[in-house]
C-alpha cells in the first residue's frame, strides 16, 4: 500500500517461476513476458555474456524452459519481443499507459493513484 500511496506503480523483474509464485500469493498484477526476437538472437545474446560452454548450455536450457513456461501459462497476458531496444521500450511504456490509464489519470488529477471517494451529500451534475 505504501507504493500506491506514493503514487507509484511497482514493476518487478522476476523469472517465470517467480511470477507464478507472486501470482499464487493473490497479489493483483499484470504479467509481461519479454521474448527474444529469435532463437539465434537468444544464442548470440547469451553467448556474449557467458564465458564457458557449460554455462552457455545451462543458460540456453534455462531460457528455453522459461519460454515454454510462459507459452503454456495464462498468467502472461502481455508479451513483448525485445527486438530493438528503443522499440521495445516504447512498446513497454505504451502497455503501461494502457494498463494503468485510470491510475495515471487519477494521479495527474488528485496526486494519488486512487480517486478520492465522493461524499454522500455531494451532487453529481
Amino acid at each position: 500500500m505504501r507504493i500506491n500511496d506514493a503514487g507509484r506503480i511497482p514493476i518487478i523483474e522476476v523469472d517465470t517461476q517467480g511470477a507464478i509464485n507472486i501470482n499464487k500469493t493473490g497479489l493483483e498484477g499484470n504479467f509481461l513476458f519479454v521474448y527474444p526476437p529469435s532463437f539465434e538472437q537468444l544464442r548470440k545474446r547469451i553467448g556474449n555474456r557467458i564465458e564457458t560452454e557449460e554455462e552457455f548450455k545451462k543458460r540456453i536450457e534455462l531460457a528455453i524452459t522459461e519460454i515454454e513456461l510462459a507459452n503454456n501459462s495464462v498468467l502472461f497476458t502481455n508479451r513483448l519481443v525485445n527486438d530493438k531496444l528503443d522499440k521495445a521500450v516504447d512498446q513497454f511504456f505504451t502497455l503501461i499507459e494502457a494498463l494503468y490509464f485510470q491510475e495515471i489519470s487519477n494521479y495527474k488529477l488528485y496526486g494519488t493513484l486512487v480517486a478520492p471517494e465522493k461524499q454522500e451529500n455531494e451532487w453529481i451534475w
